[in-house]
């Protein structure tokens, strides 16, 4: 009768797993799917391996489907370990990926090959007690390295996993952190039920990695980790042209986007420098210019139940803007100084000449290019005041009176 529930257990199992690759395989689009879907792919391997271990008859028969199982086994760990950084915002070193992969490549080499080493398993055998004939194991010295591997695993995942959930004030975000854990917790459990060896023969750990793909379920249906709608928001996030930056309440960084990370490298460094920089621009009403772009920064709440939840930073490129009120300006200015020159044809061109002497004397000064460009326009604009004098006494060829040069001289006012 056990026996029974046990194998119906297992089939359950099995078609869960299926639900949840096909489920995800539909909703793919970003790098967290592709580490479920391998913890998925590999849970569903192991569990329809194991299903036929239950079935065999003979050492040979167990031995091949055993090295089949570890196939998905031996990744089961690792895709959930990467899913949990990936979710957590964690960025792993390349280098660290690649020799854990190759640890556990090696370690099922060791599996496929059981027959001509005594590293992963010193011996095996075949017995036909307890509730269904099965193998009998006794772990070697690389058993042992592997199970601190995953024990050291656990540790981090779950560091990482309460570190993330102390740091959020997202309510939701924090409930789909805790299933993640309620996961990976039931699966420790299940797995040190099975280190007691309450039902000889039988792989327990099957059973809790069934569990915790139900924990996993719960959490992608209900708290939308896998989403399309927040999907759709992390992709028009990432494709805007705007850089986004957005703080937690306690205003610490706690997202931004490509977009931001290229315009503000020190994002990635020194945080709190950047963010300070954006602050001060925002105070001061200045534009963030880098290199010949400038980009307007502007601040916005963040509420959630209309508290605040933090703020979001967005970093416009306006540099199009800029420079067209630029041309507008300089157009402006040497419209009025043409202005003021058509009034007095004695000095026609006078205010571009000494526009074009200025900035050549600031220059050879040493001046900075936009120093040099303000000496400029003050050239251009230096008689400027001679718009407000009659051009009867501008143009008057005899001397002029006293008041008409009381009248000239206000030019410089103005």
């Amino acid at each position: 009768m056990l026996y029974n529930i046990l194998l119906g257990i297992q089939y359950a199992s099995v078609v869960l797993m299926l639900f949840m690759c096909a489920y995800i395989l539909k909703n793919w689009s970003k790098r967290l799917h592709s580490w479920f879907f391998l913890y998925c792919i590999s849970t569903l391997i192991n569990n329809a391996g194991f299903l036929f271990v239950m079935q065999a008859k003979t050492l040979e028969e167990a031995t091949l489907l055993w090295k089949f199982t570890y196939m998905g086994r031996i990744w089961i760990p690792y895709s959930l370990f990467m899913f949990v950084l990936t979710l957590c915002k964690q960025k792993p070193k390349t280098l660290l990926m690649s020799i854990l992969a190759v640890v556990h490549a090696a370690t099922y080499l060791l599996v496929l090959t059981l027959d001509y080493n005594k590293l992963y398993y010193t011996s095996i055998s075949f017995t036909q007690d307890g509730l269904f004939p099965h193998m009998l194991r006794t772990n070697g010295i690389w058993h042992l390295f592997y199970d601190l591997l995953i024990i050291s695993y656990v540790v981090s995942g779950f560091t990482i996993l309460f570190i993330t959930m102390h740091k959020t004030k997202n309510k939701q975000k924090r409930k789909q952190l805790l299933f993640i854990a309620g996961s990976i917790f039931t699966d420790c459990i299940f797995y040190a039920i099975h280190l007691t060896h309450l039902i000889p023969g039988y792989d327990i750990t099957t059973i809790g990695y069934a569990v915790a793909s139900i924990l996993f379920y719960i959490a992608i249906f209900a708290f939308e980790i896998l989403d399309t709608k927040e999907i759709a928001k992390d992709f028009v996030i990432e494709q805007v042209s705007e850089g986004i930056i957005a703080t937690t309440e306690d205003s610490s960084i706690s997202f931004f986007n490509t977009k931001a990370k290229n315009i503000l490298p020190e994002l990635i460094k020194e945080p709190e420098c950047a963010l300070s920089q954006i602050r001060k621009l925002i105070k001061e009403e200045r534009a963030l210019e880098i290199g010949a772009k400038k980009y307007t920064p502007k601040e916005n709440i963040l509420l959630n139940n209309n508290q605040e939840a933090g703020k979001v930073y967005i970093l416009s490129d306006d540099t199009k803007h800029y420079q067209y009120a630029e041309k507008l300006t300089r157009e402006m200015m040497v419209a009025l100084s043409n202005a003021v020159d058509a009034k007095d044809h004695y000095t026609n061109g006078h205010s571009e000449r000494v526009a074009r002497y200025s900035k050549e004397i600031a220059k050879r000064l040493g001046k900075s290019e936009e120093e040099q460009e303000q000496i400029y326009e003050m050239g251009l604009l230096h008689d400027i005041g001679k718009i407000g004098v009659s051009e009867d006494i501008i143009n008057k060829t005899t001397r002029l009176t006293e008041e008409e040069f009381k009248q000239i001289k206000t030019h410089t006012n103005t």
